[in-house]
């Protein structure tokens, strides 16, 4: 007598999950915020420190992922970040514990995200072998719109490298320059040490001095 009702409740619970997942958003980058994102696969970026140093960045990889921002939901909304990363060349080159010469390393670069009512660049430059510790800056890309109203795309903003940082932590690094045109301008720490954007090679071509 019971079965007409477990073939219903059963009905009902394929019907229901169809539409709890429809009311599952997705949330994609809008076109407008990758002109926030200035780099190129093959990009060659090189920086000069006060102490006369050069480090040269090679952007490598520009990946996506699409995941939940609630891992915990049981029908989560899903974003989709980019991550910018890169390789570095060594000043010091060590060797590795397999007796192998290391004279390069991996850099993170940059991450652009999506929101649900704007997106988000994330400015997570670090050298990863480097002892000095470096913060995650985030910026909704209205932010961002509004502190280059009245300024060139080739102009830069000086960022406070806790900018938006909530964790109580004091990280070596100080000031972030960034240009929405060509990116990382300058890096200061709060060592006295600061690095300079020198050249910007593209197709072989330094578009730094454009």
């Amino acid at each position: 007598m019971h079965k007409p009702n477990l073939q219903m409740k059963k009905v009902s619970i394929f019907i229901l999950i169809p539409l709890l997942l429809s009311c599952r958003a997705e949330y994609k980058i809008d076109s407008e915020s990758f002109d926030w994102q200035p780099y190129e696969i093959g990009d060659k970026l090189v920086f000069k420190s006060n102490a006369n140093e050069v480090d040269t960045i090679f952007v490598k990889e520009i990946s996506s992922y699409t995941n939940p921002n609630d891992h915990l939901a049981l029908f989560p909304d899903y974003q989709t970040t980019y991550f910018i990363t890169g390789e570095i060349s060594l000043i010091n080159p060590f060797t590795s514990s397999i007796g192998n010469k290391v004279t390069k390393d991996y850099v993170d670069i940059l991450k652009l995200s999506s929101g649900e009512e704007t997106d988000y660049l994330t400015l997570n430059f670090k050298k990863r072998r480097d002892t000095l510790s470096y913060s995650e800056i985030t910026f909704k890309i209205s932010e961002l719109e509004s502190k280059f109203e009245n300024k060139s795309k080739y102009e830069s903003i000086e960022i406070d490298a806790e900018y938006n940082n909530d964790m109580p932590f004091a990280y070596d690094l100080k000031t972030v320059f960034w240009s929405k045109e060509f990116g990382y301008i300058k890096y200061e720490f709060k060592n006295g040490n600061s690095w300079n954007l020198t050249e910007f090679i593209r197709n072989g071509e330094n578009i730094l001095n454009e």
